[in-house]
């Protein structure tokens, strides 16, 4: 969910706006994320019991500044803010996506040991798709939700 004029008068937002939701809906959908992406993250065979809060912290600030970059460069509409954690939802299932694919053994110098995984990967690609197939549903913020994919990919690079 997005609105315009809030991120230039606001700055608290671009830490602020992932933990307020539009309603209980949008809470459950996001909730029901982190209870997905936990249990992939097992599946993986993680050994940092912090990681998806690291990420977390991360993809906060980190997805808010792409959004509001491609907000200000591509739209220009250099006040636009959202709500919601799908954004850092869909960061995490980026960083999962390359996870099962590719496996990890460090995060910024943190040993994790993620495992590549076929049958995790085949799954990570289903809701990858289906994730993407419902930006274009409407009623969400496909900007949020692609910038926080985005800054998944580019933290798993780190």
């Amino acid at each position: 969910m997005s609105w315009s004029g809030m991120m230039l008068n606001q700055p608290h937002r671009f830490l602020t706006s992932a933990l307020v939701h539009q309603d209980a809906v949008h809470l459950l959908m996001n909730l029901g994320g982190i209870a997905v992406a936990r249990a992939i993250f097992m599946q993986l065979g993680m050994r940092c019991n912090y990681l998806f809060i690291l990420l977390t912290a991360l993809l906060i600030p980190f997805s808010s500044a792409l959004q509001w970059v491609w907000e200000m460069v591509v739209v220009s509409n250099p006040n636009a803010a959202t709500v919601g954690f799908s954004g850092v939802a869909y960061g995490i299932d980026a960083f999962l996506l390359l996870s099962a694919i590719k496996g990890k053994d460090t995060f910024i110098g943190i040993p994790i040991s993620l495992r590549a995984n076929n049958q995790t990967e085949q799954t990570m690609i289903a809701i990858t798709v289906l994730g993407q197939v419902w930006n274009f549903i409407g009623g969400v913020s496909i900007v949020a939700h692609q910038t926080g994919f985005v800054a998944g990919l580019l933290l798993f690079l780190l």
